[in-house]
């Protein structure tokens, strides 16, 4: 016989698959709802044994009393209803995003809040911690598609996706290179991609930054290091030899990479030469390189979690310091090659004292330094004009 806990599980499969399309636009693929369906029912099957069971026979529920019925049945509308209020919270931002993307300008939510002059009030002010809960689900960095390609760090095979303009009808093709941090701007390049014709490539790997050296490593990740510089040597070369890219957008948490010698001591982070040495491979190629500033270091652990409990006016905001000290950036600040540029967006998370999570009526970081997919998006009206001057100019 089919327990109360296994109809529910399909019940939490069916209503995870449609959370999540509402959060960051797509539905879960095949594999993962497989994998919600497994799990919901592996956890049905506990609960039904361990508490579904022995509550059944409890002498409280089973004595009849109707207002111990009442007050159980009351208990479980509460928590339905607390649900469903977190989903539809999550589905107004995500739907808020979808909007922005169209009219970012007429709008104050997310990135167009934070345009100088914009007139917008309470900038960094959150109506409800919904949307703290609601930036911890939506960093799912896809395409309009539902694609998602990055690679795991601990693997040194090269995946190739693309998303866009097809390629005998696109303006222009971009490659996105790095690693999460470059990740999180595939919301924004979607959108920039289809409204200017672009073919966007993208080549990521996660806890790799897409530089060439011996001894470039994550320093949280240092057992990664020899399949990062196999795929970042695989990576750079495919890229510069491809005729049909005409520029590469590359990006990474470049404050938290380093080098090291080959006994494994760290030497300090990676070195402007090395950027600028992997930069020149494809600059000799023919290609325009775009290095997209990383965001901010926000340093407050977590932030859904944090914003949590720290209310709802402006939390978690941070000196205006920790901008600074990247080395990435550092590298690409540079008079000397007009084909290397560098495209700074964090004037939309930071004014000339700090710097904030809460922009615009959302949290905008969905852990502890990933950009959400809805802040992302929203910033891609901004991206994209700043792309485009550049590329115009070149």
């Amino acid at each position: 016989m089919v327990g109360r806990g296994q109809l529910l599980a399909v019940l939490v499969a069916l209503a995870a698959d449609r959370a999540l399309a509402l959060v960051v636009g797509t539905a879960l693929g095949e594999p993962e709802r497989l994998v919600v369906l497994v799990a919901s029912t592996a956890l049905a099957a506990l609960t039904k044994r361990l508490i579904e069971e022995p509550l059944r026979g409890a002498r409280y529920l089973t004595a009849g009393h109707p207002r111990r019925h009442l007050s159980i049945a009351a208990a479980t509308l509460v928590l339905i209803a607390g649900c469903l209020t977190g989903v539809s919270s999550a589905a107004a931002i995500a739907s808020a995003a979808v909007g922005v993307a169209e009219n970012a300008r007429q709008d104050c939510f997310a990135a167009a809040s934070m345009v100088r002059d914009s007139g917008c009030e309470e900038i960094h002010e959150l109506d409800s911690m919904d949307v703290a809960v609601a930036a911890s689900a939506d960093m799912a960095n896809t395409v309009t598609h539902g694609q998602v390609c990055v690679q795991d760090r601990d693997a040194a095979d090269v995946l190739v996706c693309e998303f866009g303009a097809d390629e005998r009808d696109a303006s222009l093709t971009v490659a996105l290179v790095g690693d999460s941090h470059a990740a999180h701007w595939i919301g924004a390049l979607d959108i920039v991609a289809g409204r200017e014709g672009w073919r966007a490539v993208e080549y990521l790997k996660s806890s790799c930054p897409g530089v060439l050296g011996d001894g470039v490593q994550a320093d949280w990740y240092p057992s990664g290091a020899a399949n990062c510089r196999a795929w970042t040597a695989s990576v750079v070369a495919e890229v510069a030899a491809r005729s049909d890219i005409d520029a590469v957008i590359t990006s990474s948490i470049s404050r938290n990479y380093v080098t090291a010698d080959p006994v494994g001591s760290i030497q300090g982070p990676v070195s402007a030469k090395e950027y600028r040495d992997t930069w020149a491979t494809w600059i000799a190629a023919g290609k325009q390189v775009l290095v997209v500033a990383d965001t901010p270091a926000w340093g407050v652990g977590d932030v859904p979690t944090r914003v949590s409990g720290a209310g709802t006016s402006d939390p978690c905001s941070v000196d205006v310091s920790v901008r600074a000290n990247d080395p990435m950036a550092a590298a690409a600040e540079n008079e000397y090659d007009p084909s290397l540029s560098l495209v700074d967006m964090n004037d939309f998370f930071c004014d000339e004292d700090r710097c904030h999570v809460a922009i615009g009526g959302v949290v905008a970081i969905g852990d502890g330094n990933h950009m959400t997919t809805t802040v992302s998006r929203s910033l891609a009206p901004f991206l994209g004009e700043r792309l485009s001057d550049v590329l115009r100019d070149e």
